[in-house]
């Protein structure tokens, strides 16, 4: 499995409540299509940690939203969020997803710059090396 993660870290997901997701953005390649894998995660961090020594953890649910299906990513500046996170929404063909995170403004860069192809020089702050 040769793809590329383009950014991966930490997130919540609203469900009925904020709950911890790992995330791996992937950028569309030869071997894959550009995508958006997000796992459960256990309360504690550190199994993430040694998760990412073995590869992808085995066990936890994964669920996978292709950048195809994306329709747009917006801030959502009114929903109440884990401390020092901001919320934005994934709008997908088939759901709409309640996402927080520390580095919100990176990641709907991310999202824009591989989902809609968006350049980064029309994207607030120069995030790429």
């Amino acid at each position: 499995d040769m793809d590329t993660v383009f950014k991966e870290g930490l997130l919540y997901l609203q469900a009925k409540t904020w709950r911890k997701i790992w995330m791996s953005l992937y950028k569309p390649s030869s071997t894959g299509v550009g995508r958006l894998e997000l796992y459960t995660v256990a309360d504690n961090i550190a199994a993430v940690h040694d998760n990412k020594k073995t590869g992808r953890p085995k066990s936890q649910a994964r669920k996978v939203v292709r950048l195809s299906d994306c329709l747009s990513v917006t801030a959502a500046p009114k929903e109440s969020c884990p401390t020092d996170c901001e919320a934005f929404y994934l709008n997908t063909t088939s759901a709409t997803y309640t996402l927080a995170s520390p580095t919100t403004q990176d990641l709907i860069n991310a999202l824009c710059v591989l989902a809609f192809q968006v350049t980064t020089s029309l994207l607030p702050g120069n995030w790429e090396e």
